[in-house]
Formats: structure tokens, sequence, C-alpha cells
């Protein structure tokens, strides 16, 4: 568990450390921080144009917390896992915030994913669903 612990440790302050910036982060910055408009805050990430594709951002934010913070759940306990995940996406933020902008929605989803994580059972679940035009946020309650 303390080895988990101090591994999940080293690799935030390794992922938000300038002299690690070539290995993790090698997009242009600006040096300025700033907050992404809602306007550039699309729900869908849209690549290229002559791609077809659209990526879900907000539902990986979600789902990615989620299931980071299932998996460091099963070697350090729940709550610690949640808030180091919270945390590791509040920091990659942070790194956002000086290139395009920092995301009131994705740090919203990156909490919302953990708090599913957290209050998940056997009776309820949430969850967050996609298809090609929206992003859809879901709730399952068996009935016993």
């Amino acid at each position: 568990m303390k080895k988990a612990v101090l591994i999940s440790i080293i690799l935030m302050i390794a992922m938000t450390t300038q002299s690690y910036a070539g290995y993790f982060f090698n997009y242009p910055s600006d040096g300025k921080f700033k907050q992404q408009s809602i306007d550039y805050d699309v729900w869908y990430y849209e690549g290229d144009p002559d791609w077809t594709i659209k990526a879900p951002d907000k539902w990986q934010h979600m789902m990615g917390s989620y299931v980071s913070a299932e998996i460091l759940s099963l070697m350090v306990d729940d709550k610690l896992a949640g808030g180091l995940v919270f945390t590791l996406g509040v920091l990659k933020e942070v790194e956002d915030g000086y290139r395009e902008g920092w995301s009131v929605r994705d740090i919203f989803m990156d909490a919302l994913g953990v708090g599913a994580s957290l209050l998940n059972n056997d009776d309820y679940k949430i969850w967050c669903d996609w298809d090609k035009d929206t992003v859809q946020l879901k709730l399952s309650i068996s009935i016993k």
C-alpha cells in the first residue's frame, strides 16, 4: 500500500516538473496561465477536417477518472485513490492552462468520475455514455 502511494506521488511530481516536460508534455506553451472559454471548451474533440471521427473528450475525462480510481482502489483505500486520481486531473488541467487553457468542464467530469467510483455499489451505478452527437450521464438503479 505504501509503495503504491509513493509511486503515485512520484508520478504526480514527475508529470508536473519542468525538467520532464519534454517527456510527458511536449506541446507548445506560451508561458501564460489561462482559462479556456466556453466557446472553445467543446464536449467533443474534432481533429483534422479529413477525419470523420469525433472523440468524446468529456466522456474520456469521466471514464478515465472512474477506471483509474477503481484500479488504484485495489491497492489503497478508496478515498485515497479518488483523491490521488482527482489531484492528477487537476494537475493536468494546470498544465493545460499553460497551453490552450484549463477547462472547468474537464475538472467537473474528472470529479464526477471519481465520485462515481466512490458511490457506485450493487444497488445503483452512475456512468457516462456517448453517441455521435451527445455525451450522456446515466443512472442505473436495481429494484429488489
